[in-house]
Formats: C-alpha cells, structure tokens, sequence
C-alpha cells in the first residue's frame, strides 16, 4: 500500500483511539508503504498494562498518535459530574511516552471518517469487523501517514 508522507522520517507509528474501550491499530511504516497495520481494541486497564510493557521493552522506534479528547460547546452537559476517564487515559498514555521518550502527537476527533469511510477502509482490508474503537484508530493513523498534521 503506497502513501504519501510530508516526512521523510518514517517510523512506525501506534494510532489510539481513547476511551473506556480503547481503540489502537499499529502501523509498521517502511520505504514509503505500509507493510502491515494490526488494529483492534481493548478495555483501558488492560490496553494501558500493555503499553506500558511495550514501551519498557521497546524494540523497535515508533510514535504514538492519540485522538484528542475536548470538551465542546455540544457536549458539555454530557460530561458534567462526570469522572473524564477518556482524559485520565490520556494522561497515563502520555507519562508511559515520556518515561520512554516516545513522541506523541494529538489530532481531533473524527478527522479521517469522512475521507476513509467504510467503502474506502473495506477496499484496503483494513476494516476490523464489530470493533468500532479499532476503526476510529485505523482512520487516526492512516490520516496521520497519509496527510499528516497542521505544521508538518
């Protein structure tokens, strides 16, 4: 699968989508393709025990892109009282990445669903069936290689 990237500077790259469910893929990145992606999701407590194994036996060099998480005007009274485990799942994200000087970078919600629709994630194989947070990853990730973000 051929991309275009802004960078030269290729590394693999961990797409999450945070939440109570974390959505992830992983992209491993190599002379301007995509070898492979592994995307699916799992409850926050466990997908963070894995991180943090996986950034102390870190084996390859990689970032990490996470969807970033705001409160907006329309969903304020949503979050009211409200414990924000989505941001405190960020925050441990963040700390495991800069305990292991791991570059993170945030995009906004929902950038990539309109450009890589389901049709478009099905035409590539990469739609991961009943797995919603894996999807929302994939997309983050493949709007990230293919377009990449706002300064680069």
């Amino acid at each position: 699968m051929r991309f275009m990237k802004p960078s030269d500077e290729l590394l693999d790259l961990l797409a999450i989508d945070p939440g109570q469910t974390v959505g992830w893929a992983w992209f491993e990145l190599g002379d301007g393709e995509i070898k492979k992606v592994i995307a699916d999701q799992d409850n926050w407590v466990d997908f963070l025990y894995s991180l943090k194994e996986i950034v102390e036996n870190k084996e390859c060099d990689f970032e990490v892109l996470i969807e970033n998480y705001t409160i907006r005007t329309t969903t304020v009274a949503a979050n009211l009282n409200k414990e924000l485990l989505t941001a405190k799942v960020i925050g441990v994200i963040e700390w495991y990445c800069r305990l292991g000087g791991i570059k993170t970078t945030f995009q906004p919600a929902g950038i990539g669903n309109q450009f890589f629709d389901k049709k478009r994630l099905k035409d590539m194989d990469l739609w991961v069936v009943g797995k919603v947070h894996a999807r929302d990853a994939t997309r983050h990730g493949l709007w990230h290689i293919t377009f990449g973000k706002e300064g680069d």
